[in-house]
This record gives C-alpha cells, sequence and structure tokens, in this order.
C-alpha cells in the first residue's frame, strides 16, 4: 500500500516542480524583455547631442545683437548643423539594412523602433536649427543644411586621403624592414618609441605624471571657464574652416585663369591661321 501511494504521488509531484520551474523562467524571460526594452528606448539610438548643449548654453551667455556673440552663436549653429547631418547620413545607410534584418528575424525590432524615434526627433531638431540660422540672416535657413552637407563630405574625403597616405606609408615602412632584413641589418627603433625616449620629450615633460596633472586642472575649472574655452575653440575652428575655404576658391581661380588663357591662346591662334590662308 505504502510503495502503491508513493509510486503515484512521485511523477505528480515531479511534473508539477518541471512545470513551476518552467513558469517561473517564462516570467523572468518577460520581464527581462521589458526592462530590455525599456532600456532601448530610454537610451536613445544616439548619443547625447553635446553640439546642441553647447549651443543653449552659449545662447544664454551672450546676445545676437552684439558682433561678437552672433559670430560665436552662429559658429557654435553650424557645427550643431554638421552632427545633425552626420545623423542623417547614418540613419540613411542603416535603415534599410536593419529593416531587412528584422524581416528575415535576425535582429529585433527594438532596434528599428529606436532608430524610427531618431528619425522623428531628428526631424524635429532640423526645424528648430532652421529657425534658429533665419534669425541670425535672413535666407540661411535654407542653406544652411547645404552648407553643412558640403563640409562633411570634405572632411570625408580628407579623412580617406589620411588613411590611404597613412597605409601607403605602413606598405613602404614594411618593404624597408623586409629590405633591411634581407641585407642582414638589425631593425631600428620606431619613429614613436625614439620620441618616447627623447631628451626633447623629456626636456618637454609629455609625462604621464604631467598629462594626470593637466586632465585634473581641466576637470577643476570652472562652469564659466569651461563655456569660454567652449566658445574659444569654436571660434578657432571657423578660423580654421575659412583658411581652407579661401585655399580652396584660389585653387578654383587659378584653374579658371588658365582655362581662359588657354583659351585665350587659341583663338588667336586660329585666328592667325585664317589671316595666313
Amino acid at each position: 500500500m505504502t510503495s502503491a501511494t508513493a509510486a503515484f504521488w512521485f511523477p505528480v509531484l515531479y511534473l508539477t516542480g518541471v512545470g513551476l520551474l518552467f513558469t517561473a523562467y517564462i516570467t523572468w524571460n518577460r520581464a527581462r524583455a521589458r526592462v530590455a526594452v525599456q532600456h532601448a528606448h530610454d537610451e536613445g539610438y544616439f548619443p547625447p547631442h553635446t553640439s546642441r548643449t553647447q549651443y543653449n548654453e552659449l545662447a544664454e551667455m551672450f546676445s545676437p545683437e552684439d558682433p561678437n556673440g552672433l559670430k560665436l552663436l552662429m559658429t557654435s549653429l553650424m557645427k550643431r548643423a554638421l552632427t545633425d547631418v552626420q545623423r542623417v547620413f547614418h540613419i540613411n545607410e542603416e535603415k534599410a539594412p536593419l529593416q531587412a534584418l528584422v524581416n528575415k528575424g535576425t535582429v529585433g525590432e527594438d532596434l528599428l523602433e529606436k532608430l524610427v524615434a531618431a528619425e522623428a526627433d531628428l526631424q524635429s531638431e532640423i526645424n528648430e536649427v532652421m529657425e534658429e540660422a533665419e534669425m541670425y540672416r535672413p535666407g540661411w535657413g535654407k542653406t544652411i543644411f547645404q552648407e553643412a552637407s558640403q563640409m562633411v563630405q570634405m572632411s570625408a574625403q580628407q579623412e580617406a586621403q589620411r588613411i590611404a597616405q597613412e597605409q601607403q606609408a605602413e606598405i613602404q615602412e614594411r618593404a624597408r624592414a623586409a629590405a633591411r632584413a634581407e641585407a642582414g641589418e638589425s631593425p631600428t627603433t620606431t619613429q614613436s618609441e625614439s620620441d618616447l625616449g627623447s631628451p626633447a620629450s623629456v626636456a618637454s615633460g609629455a609625462t604621464p605624471t604631467s598629462q594626470t596633472a593637466s586632465n585634473t586642472s581641466l576637470t577643476s575649472e570652472t562652469e564659466e571657464e569651461r563655456r569660454q574655452r567652449i566658445a574659444d575653440e569654436l571660434l578657432r575652428e571657423e578660423e580654421v574652416e575659412k583658411k581652407r575655404a579661401a585655399k580652396a576658391a584660389g585653387k578654383a581661380a587659378a584653374k579658371n585663369v588658365a582655362g581662359g588663357a588657354g583659351s585665350g591662346s587659341a583663338g588667336k591662334g586660329g585666328s592667325k591661321g585664317k589671316k595666313k590662308k
């Protein structure tokens, strides 16, 4: 009688325990999914918009009626527009592939929802930047993002050229190292190692201790000093962009002058040939 009762209750208790564990696992998995989705929505698709934050801080400090303040605010607004253009390019590149991955079931819909929310927020941000630009200069709201797009593309081309030059230099360095190895010469120290151990670096005080001290001094600056530092950096960036634009315009003008001179000389040669006939 006792063995029969045990034989009856043992599978019942076993199945009940398995069912409880399975129910607990499902509850935990759903709770974890809800937390992940909430965290995804709270975190956002892009990092915080630091350029917008800097512009809002400078707008509270300076007035557009002041010429220096107007120049500083316009520079900060252009930097904000550059960030917006980069994010637009980023969304255009990733939206279609991400949609395809979601349709295949490879990726969940959480990331796509974040991208769609970021796209809507970015549209509001673009409208706000256009309104601010129109306030500083009539008609600038229609052209600020065109200017920012050209600057982003130019920066991307310069970055691509820099990477290509670095790769070419690395290939040449490897070729020289292989040639030295075939000739039986000992490998020379790299430029970075010689710079780290050179007397110039020691004399200049480029040590980890000095770098830590400089970082500590940066973190200990006041809020007013930080905002002023940001303003100075924006002005320096604007001067660099102006020099680049002037250099590009000079090259274009030189090409136009050369082209006009060539066409003029060709025209003179043609007229002389007609006279000879």
